[in-house]
């Protein structure tokens, strides 16, 4: 009975001496041993080692055999007998003949170990310059670009660079052997990398109720349709989900995902449902803008302040609706994209779109003759089809074979309503714009302008006639579906200036129409100062005179002084004649009339 023993599992030093042993049993002279050889044969990992050494005996035996005059066919077929087919091909062996033949039988091993280990680690000289060298190009190039590309490079350099080159297999062996945080970062970039390595958050939407909050978001359908003003377009749909129990509140269909038709989507869900404790969306422009989210703690579109006015309030602020993002690029957040997926194929590529469907690609047209249906039979389709997927049962998750309704309507059962009233829905319904005052009272927002006799006194309090300039911006409220309704003005503070603030409706030219509103604004001028002068008038000629006379003899007489031929100079900014708002302890929201300010009997006294 003989014990058997793994020749990898011997001490490199034994070996060595095996081997040498081997060399001397065959008579063959071992030559002077390449110390630097050895050395890297002994970093090589014991598996290769061992491999070296077995291919190192295969080589001494034919050697010898090759001394002795035997011809390659009776070496081969001796060594297949004495050593057993693996690794004793017809092309191994005289692989095996052609690397020792200028060698010294002492460094077989070294020479026939393999260019690189198993695992794709190097073993030549210069091979990590290389394999550098290769992954920043991989990192540079297109997620897309092959290894093989990478590899090619290589081959195409490594002689005037004097790099030894695994084969392509050890490459892409050590491609592989990379963790996958690191192939990542070179595919793809570390930003990218970051989001696919990134593990989701396991959430339980039972725990959510119903109100609690609303998810937001638009998409563009993939078909095409005629809108009512004839033009041609894929339509955008803005849609409101109930992340509590998945339910479609609504959605609102037009040629764009902006921020008036946002509101009013939101205007309609809460006047059908309540209001809800939060809406999630992301930051795109017609969700973060001030017509949604002005007055939000957070937000990460326009963070930067805006002037001495505060932010305009957006529709949330008005109703007290709390406002989250999403982190920008990570639409999977929201529910209202699953509720998209899902709805998009059964909706978008249903029969009624014969024609006009164009596809889920961002751009793509149909080709040959686009046929697209009429804008009213894309929101009949999708009033139709979102009210079945509300009411479709559902077995997944915590459903248990509700459907979206009865989740929803179960969920409220003892909930408190949020209602919210007709002035709230009014202000939210309101588009704020910072705006300047006129000398006639009057201000313009979008191209309209606003201002009538009866709001002229509480508006013109915001012009400074002395200077001929706007006091200070205003905030401005009108309704964007019509500019002609009338407006409502607030103060930097939010408080109310006045409203009912009426549109002035410009008439023909010549309209005579025009020319009697001008006579009323006319005499409605007159009347005001015409009361002025009543005013001035009540004092009376002997007490004018009389005070006149007393304020002349009370008149000081400063005494003169030396003259001092010293100018105290001012380095740091020009000379001004009246101290700015921020010396008299005033902040950049705060604006007053210094010429009142400083005529004040106050400092008049001091």
């Amino acid at each position: 009975m003989h014990d058997v023993v793994n020749l990898a599992d011997l001490p490199y030093h034994v070996r060595l001496e095996l081997s040498s042993q081997h060399i001397e049993a065959e008579w063959l002279e071992p030559g002077e041993r390449d110390e630097a050889a050895h050395a890297k044969l002994e970093e090589a990992t014991p598996k290769m080692q061992a491999k070296a050494a077995r291919l190192a005996q295969l080589a001494v035996f034919m050697m010898k055999r090759e001394t002795d005059g035997w011809t390659k066919p009776q070496i081969f077929a001796a060594v297949r007998k004495a050593f057993g087919a693996e690794g004793t091909s017809e092309a191994s062996l005289w692989r095996i003949l052609r690397t020792v033949r200028d060698v010294a039988p002492a460094n077989f091993a070294p020479a026939l170990l393999d260019d690189s280990n198993m695992d794709g680690r190097p073993c030549g000289p210069n091979w990590d310059d290389a394999w550098h060298f290769a992954l920043a190009q991989i990192a540079d190039a297109h997620a897309e670009w092959p290894l093989d590309a990478a590899y090619d490079r290589l081959e195409a350099v490594k002689a005037e660079m004097g790099w030894h080159l695994p084969s392509r297999a050890a490459f892409h062996r050590r491609w592989d052997a990379l963790p996958m945080s690191v192939r990542l970062t070179l595919r793809h970039g570390a930003e990218k990398a970051l989001k696919l390595l990134r593990q989701p958050a396991m959430r339980n939407r039972g725990s959510i109720a119903p109100m609690d909050i609303w998810s937001l978001d638009g998409r563009t359908l993939d078909h095409w349709a005629t809108f009512e003003d004839l033009t041609i377009a894929r339509p955008v749909e803005l849609r409101l989900v109930d992340v509590g129990s998945g339910k479609v509140l609504a959605s609102r269909i037009g040629k764009s995902e902006n921020a008036v038709d946002t509101v009013a989507l939101i205007l309609e869900s809460v006047r059908k449902f309540g209001i809800p404790k939060c809406i999630y969306t992301d930051n795109g422009r017609a969700f973060a803008g001030h017509l949604v989210a002005g007055g939000a703690a957070f937000k990460f579109r326009k963070r930067k302040a805006q002037g001495p006015l505060f932010e305009p309030p957006g529709v949330c602020h008005h109703l007290g609706i709390s406002v989250n993002f999403a982190k920008p690029a990570n639409g999977q957040a929201k529910l209202v994209e699953r509720s998209f997926a899902e709805t998009a194929k059964r909706i978008d590529a249903g029969p009624e779109f014969a024609g006009a469907h164009s596809g889920s690609t961002p751009g793509r047209k149909p080709e040959g003759k686009v046929r697209p249906v009429p804008i009213a039979t894309v929101r009949a389709v999708f009033a139709r089809e979102l009210a079945h997927h509300n009411e479709r049962k559902r077995r997944a998750g915590f459903a248990h074979g509700r459907s979206f309704n009865q989740i929803f309507d179960d969920g409220r059962i003892g909930q408190i309503h949020r209602p919210a009233n007709e002035r709230q829905l009014y202000l939210a319904s309101l588009i704020y714009k910072p705006v300047s005052v006129d000398r006639n009272g009057r201000f313009k927002v979008e191209g309209w302008t606003y201002g009538q006799p009866d709001t002229q006194d509480k508006l013109s309090a915001y012009f400074d006639f002395t200077r001929g300039q706007a006091k200070e911006q205003i905030l401005a409220g009108v309704d964007p579906q019509d500019f002609s309704l009338p407006a409502i003005a607030y103060d930097s503070d939010a408080r109310k200036i006045v409203d009912g603030i009426r549109a002035v409706i410009a008439g023909d030219y010549q309209s005579k129409e025009s020319a009697r509103e001008a006579a009323r604004y006319d005499k409605a001028a007159r009347d005001s100062v015409a009361k002025a002068k009543e005013f001035s008038n009540l004092a009376g000629k002997a007490l004018m005179a009389k005070a006149t006379a007393a304020y002349e003899n009370s008149t000081p007489i400063a005494a003169v002084g030396p003259v001092s031929n010293v100018v105290e100079p001012r380095f740091k900014a020009p000379l001004k004649d009246r101290p700015t708002a921020k010396k008299i302890g005033m902040t950049d929201r705060q604006v007053i009339n210094l010429d009142a300010f400083l005529d004040t009997p106050n400092l008049k006294s001091r």
